[in-house]
């Protein structure tokens, strides 16, 4: 290791190396030589490759697993022959002898190798992971014909027009006359030169002296050119409005408010024709993270080898104690959801839980555990703390002796004298 890197830090030896292989450097050592000497850079490299095995089913215990073409003989066929000498050893018939079937077939895994930079393999080997698969998760979208198009390579085209207008628009408003005087000569008063004026008008808080000008003669005044109403804003709408049509993301999925009097219905819709035209951009994404997901599920079933404590945030929190023993070996399915937790949502699901409480068809401890109120959980502990207290004969601390004895004639005193008769004897 430590002359191949001692090699390895040397530009010279590797420039002939990458001259020797094809591929020279023409003078880029950044990636391959660090800047810090106590530091190596190590390649990694993983590979999809594939190679004739032998798929095993050992009918004993009922295990599958592969083995190589030169491994058959010395986990398989030797174990066969010694099942069958214990069989006849004991009078058994070997048809009856649960021996090891085997198949061939060509194996497809994933491989890595830890390259120096000059190449040497410093480490390689079939992938570690339980996942069967490479460490890393990516998507590329859209990937047609084996390359990668951006999202916004379709509305490329009104990017560079809008680009085009807002900078014709910018030379137009520099090149307007702004702030111009039309100072007539009758009225530049004696012992004052245009120069003293241009330098009074410019200067904050400037006074300047002018002659009374004649009858049907002009005061000085200020000329200010506005040549931009040319239809340079109406050509930017028209572009800006393509952007929205050619990518289907329109003001409603982006979250901003509609015009003056639009229905909440008709907002709702144009976020959901938004939402269904960019449903296959948005289910590659969702497939992005489940497939991360996965991979982190599986990794914490491989090298969490020690029981830990979860806290699981959110209304329905709970701690959750992850046992490697009982998860290590389950196989499961990994559904990645959509959170409902927004505004709109729970202010949805309020309104109906009102509307079922109104009509008597849940009770009040129903509609504070399922629905989300900001007093909820302290309303809750309340009502069930009252009701223990009414059930054990005392008076809930806020109540009234009239309102207890309402109560009372309307619970349930057989269980009332049962709580009672437990206190008692207890």
């Amino acid at each position: 290791m430590t002359e191949i890197y001692r090699q390895a830090r040397d530009r010279s030896y590797l420039t002939a190396t990458f001259d020797n292989f094809g591929y020279p450097l023409q003078g880029y050592y950044d990636f391959l030589v660090p800047y810090d000497t106590t530091r190596c850079r190590v390649i990694e490299v993983w590979r999809k490759e594939s190679k004739p095995r032998y798929r095993c089913h050992d009918v004993n215990n009922g295990e599958v697993f592969k083995i190589d073409i030169e491994d058959l003989d010395r986990l398989v066929e030797s174990e066969n022959r010694h099942r069958l000498e214990m069989a006849a050893q004991v009078g058994m018939e070997a048809s009856d002898v649960p021996l090891i079937r085997y198949e061939w077939f060509m194996d497809s895994y994933w491989y890595y190798y830890m390259l120096s930079p000059s190449g040497d393999i410093l480490e390689e080997g079939e992938t570690p992971y339980e996942h069967k698969s490479h460490p890393y998760v990516f998507r590329a979208y859209p990937f047609i014909d084996g390359e990668i198009h951006s999202f916004v390579s379709n509305v490329i085209d009104q990017q560079r027009y809008t680009n085009r207008l807002i900078t014709l628009y910018d030379w137009i408003m520099r090149a307007s006359a702004k702030g111009v005087l039309l100072f007539p000569e009758d009225c530049l008063p004696k012992g004052v030169s245009m120069e003293e004026v241009a330098d009074e008008w410019a200067r904050f808080n400037g006074v300047i002296m002018i002659k009374q000008p004649k009858a049907g003669m002009s005061l000085p005044q200020q000329i200010a050119n506005n040549c931009t109403q040319i239809g340079i804003s109406e050509l930017l709408n028209i572009q800006l409005k393509f952007f929205e049509d050619i990518s289907g993301v329109n003001g409603a999925i982006q979250g901003k408010p509609g015009y003056s009097g639009m229905s909440a219905s008709l907002y709702n819709q144009q976020a959901q024709n938004a939402t269904t035209s960019l449903l296959d951009l948005l289910e590659t994404f969702s497939e992005f993270v489940r497939d991360g997901a996965y991979k982190d599920v599986k990794n914490i079933q491989q090298y969490y080898d020690t029981p830990r404590v979860f806290n699981i945030a959110g209304k329905n929190a709970a701690i959750v104690e992850y046992d490697p023993k009982k998860i290590r070996d389950v196989e499961f399915d990994l559904s990645v959801v959509e959170s409902t937790a927004t505004p709109a949502y729970r202010a949805l699901a309020n309104d109906m839980l009102m509307q079922l409480w109104q009509a008597r068809a849940i009770s009040v401890e129903q509609l504070l555990e399922h629905g989300e109120f900001p007093f909820a959980d302290e309303l809750l502990q309340s009502i069930k703390s009252q009701r223990e207290q009414l059930e054990q004969g005392q008076v809930p601390d806020g109540l009234s002796p009239e309102l207890v004895e309402r109560v009372r004639q309307g619970a349930d005193m057989e269980a009332v004298n049962r709580a009672n008769n437990q206190l008692v004897n207890n």
